[in-house]
């Protein structure tokens, strides 16, 4: 993303915010990005994730009633 001549990075959050956010445990947030279910990022051993990709990927896999 880019606002003029500044670059904007997205916020990247741990497994534990997502969790918070989800209401899903942490070590399942991390078995999603495991299995490459989830939008993530991996730097080095770390895993982190976009929450605004999150929610976007969550809305995609919604089911209407």
């Amino acid at each position: 993303m880019k606002k003029g001549n500044v670059v904007c990075f997205p916020r990247l959050v741990g497994a534990a915010e997502i969790a918070v956010m989800t209401g899903w445990s942490k070590g399942y947030v991390y078995d999603l990005a495991k299995r490459g279910q989830i939008p993530h990022y991996r730097i080095g051993r770390s895993v982190r994730f976009d929450p605004e990709k999150v929610k976007a990927w969550l809305d995609e896999h919604e089911i209407a009633a």
